[in-house]
């Protein structure tokens, strides 16, 4: 692969909107619209791990499956290696799946129960490819191998695997059509501890023999340390930050990034989702509507011009961008 490949970035999401049809009250025939995921940008580079992060209600995974075309975007552009997935259709966009898939949190019920584990793993290779019988039965053998499942486990159930077990299913079933990039959405949050760091560790080696590219998803930020090598902070739909794992976690700049590092401890103990569901419905219910800044009235720093004007997000230094009148 040429250097100028290399460098150029695989992923690339310009101005990406998701919004959601709502009414007022059940009542009420005016229908306004939320902003789900409110004009994003990023790039991933190719072989890297970019994280995106922040609190449920963020709208990360919202913007997850819109790049994976499984809900539709909006408005906006999603481009993998140079093609925009947004504008596929039909063969062109079962074509282009096969680059790009997904691993979902849960590993159980993301997994069909009535299904064998070859099966399931061989689905994708089913539906998108056109290989026959022995060359997907080698490439799912191989992919046993690779994640660290017997070959005898392959006429098994899924309610007969662990929860680590079905994770790594879901993995091989990820990466059976041989993607450029992975999608890992909350991949280990619903594992103990012990199980979420084999689960890791094996992302990364893949990573590294398969040369793969993720998008990582998680509200843990001591896994994100862990992993990527950038990352994205959002906040109610929008892009608050966005910075080299070094700068994020050793110089973060925006008020809500530091609350999110401020709240480690919550987070690496599931989360205080009570806490953080009260905050953001508070949030979503009076700031949705709001010409300025969402995080205006949890900031310490907020001004009178926060709540009028939203914040454009600015590179502050070299790879380091953020959103906030306060931060220069």
């Amino acid at each position: 692969m040429q250097a100028d490949e290399q460098d150029r970035p695989l992923l690339k999401v310009r101005n990406l909107r998701v919004e959601f049809a709502t009414k007022s009250n059940i009542f009420s025939r005016q229908k306004s619209s939320v902003k789900a995921v409110d004009g994003i940008s990023f790039d991933i580079k190719r072989g890297e791990t970019l994280g995106l992060v922040g609190e449920s209600g963020s709208g990360k995974t919202t913007a997850a499956l819109a790049i994976a075309r499984l809900l539709e975007a909006s408005g906006g552009e999603v481009n993998l290696n140079n093609v925009d997935l947004l504008q596929l259709e039909r063969e062109d966009l079962r074509q282009a799946r096969t680059k790009l898939q997904f691993i979902f949190q849960d590993p159980y019920s993301s997994l069909n129960p009535r299904k064998r584990a070859e099966e399931i793993v061989r689905e994708p290779l089913d539906s998108l490819t056109d290989f026959d019988q022995v060359k997907r039965q080698k490439i799912v053998d191989n992919l046993f191998d690779s994640v660290g499942l017997r070959h005898e486990q392959k006429k098994l159930f899924p309610h007969q695997f662990s929860g680590g077990q079905r994770q790594r299913l879901g993995i091989a079933r990820a990466l059976s059509t041989n993607p450029e990039l992975v999608i890992c959405d909350e991949a280990v949050s619903a594992l103990d501890v012990a199980v979420q760091a084999q689960i890791l560790n094996l992302l990364k080696d893949l990573q590294a023999n398969l040369g793969l590219t993720y998008l990582f998803i998680s509200h843990d930020l001591g896994v994100v340390k862990h992993m990527c090598d950038s990352v994205v902070v959002m906040y109610m739909g929008k892009v608050v930050e966005h910075a080299n794992r070094e700068q994020l976690f050793s110089a973060p700049k925006h008020p809500y990034t530091k609350t999110l590092l401020n709240a480690v401890p919550k987070l690496d103990v599931a989360l205080d989702v009570t806490e953080v569901q009260n905050q953001m419905s508070k949030s979503a219910t009076e700031n949705s509507f709001v010409n300025g800044c969402k995080f205006f009235d949890r900031c310490p720093l907020s001004q009178p011009k926060c709540k009028e004007v939203a914040p454009e997000l600015g590179e502050t230094q070299t790879g380091h961008w953020v959103a906030c009148h306060m931060i220069s």
